[in-house]
């Protein structure tokens, strides 16, 4: 069976994400060696919940799951530090703390997702509820087209609503909304019904829509900043989701024609990403002699997708997020470490754009980088 592709994997983590919030249990704030740590679920806890709850075949079965899940970027440890264990660490979904990576190949997935959970979030104008279609069945969680449009543009999403349009097609053309009654494939500024593709019936566990055997084990079949382009096969597959299956053998009816510019789209309207640190450190403060970060000298050496790692901030830059399976991670950066230098080159005063230059400039980069002592437990 071939390994799922990145945007099914998107799909799934963010069901699974959904599944796990309805559990209060199991995604919550948590305290450890006097860190709070906001968000966030235990490794073992989790493993049980999916074993209880039928998602998976065993505990090894629930560690190929979510150490897939792991790889393509949608959780990861809270530090980085551990790949999925069935132990007492706290790992986190990207989404809920900002790190959720955001790649220009595959971004309209992202954005849809995001989007989708700020909709849910939103009490003062809320988009989707309970509808009767036109032959009076009942709809959960669906929502009108002018609607859709009119929250795009009320929260600065897009600019107007031809934007806005374009934006539903988009989210339309790659298969994570879907029209209620009809399988119209285009979008218009109407009264036409839609639904999320995360808020349908799921009828398959995990480890069938990742494609997983009891045999699987953890493996790399993927990079979370690999590049990907949808193709006819991969559309079909996620069309038949809307069915609630998976199974190979079972028909399937909707096939879409893909659009050529689906990966277009204005810089403006990607999600951004929520600062990692708790608040802003000063060039001050780090370079005090009473200062609780220490120097570390990493060397990472790029590989053919790159270095594997996010910086932001103006002055100083910190990590904002690590590719757990990119260099970066394997020369030991991880998230909150402040940039001192590149190549020898001092770098604390300078915005993360600068920063990136520098180390853009080569394929092997020497780092200082300063890391708080409690990250290093």
């Amino acid at each position: 069976m071939s390994p799922p592709s990145i945007e099914e994997v998107l799909i799934i983590g963010e069901v699974l994400r959904l599944k796990m919030h309805k559990d209060p249990s199991l995604i919550k704030d948590r305290r450890y060696h006097l860190r709070n740590y906001a968000c966030c679920f235990i490794g073992h806890e989790v493993v049980e919940w999916l074993v209880r709850n039928s998602e998976v075949t065993s505990v090894a079965n629930a560690l190929a799951c979510l150490r897939l899940l792991q790889e393509s970027g949608i959780i990861h440890h809270v530090c980085d530090d551990h790949i999925v264990k069935s132990e007492y660490l706290f790992y986190r979904f990207r989404i809920d703390d900002g790190t959720f990576f955001v790649d220009t190949e595959y971004r309209f997935y992202h954005q849809a997702i995001m989007i989708h959970q700020r909709i849910l979030g939103d009490s003062e104008n809320p988009l989707m509820e309970m509808r009767l279609s036109t032959d009076e069945i009942k709809s959960e969680k669906c929502f009108v087209a002018s609607s859709f449009v009119s929250w795009l543009v009320l929260n600065d999403i897009v600019r107007d609503r031809y934007a806005g349009q374009i934006l539903g097609q988009q989210f339309l053309d790659i298969l994570v909304i879907r029209p209620v009654i009809s399988d119209s494939t285009d979008f218009f500024d109407d009264e036409t019904l839609y639904r999320f593709i995360f808020d349908i019936e799921w009828e398959s566990p995990l480890h069938r829509l990742l494609k997983l055997s009891d045999d699987d084990k953890a493996r790399s079949m993927m990079n979370a900043f690999k590049k990907f382009t949808i193709n006819d096969t991969d559309k079909k597959y996620l069309s038949k989701f809307w069915k609630g299956f998976t199974d190979d053998n079972k028909p399937f009816d909707v096939s879409l024609e893909k659009s050529d510019d689906f990966t277009k789209h204005d810089d403006e309207f990607l999600p951004t990403l929520q600062p990692v640190v708790v608040r802003e450190v000063t060039v001050q403060e780090l370079l005090n002699k009473e200062s609780p970060y220490y120097w570390k000298n990493i060397r990472i050496t790029s590989d053919l997708v790159g270095y594997g790692f996010i910086i932001r901030g103006n002055g100083p830059c910190y990590v904002q997020a690590v590719d757990p399976t990119g260099p970066a991670a394997a020369a030991g950066l991880k998230v909150r470490m402040y940039i001192y230098s590149v190549n020898g080159k001092i770098v604390l005063d300078m915005q993360h754009k600068e920063v990136a230059k520098e180390i853009m400039k080569g394929i092997v980069v020497d780092l200082v980088a300063l890391q708080h002592f409690r990250s290093s437990h």
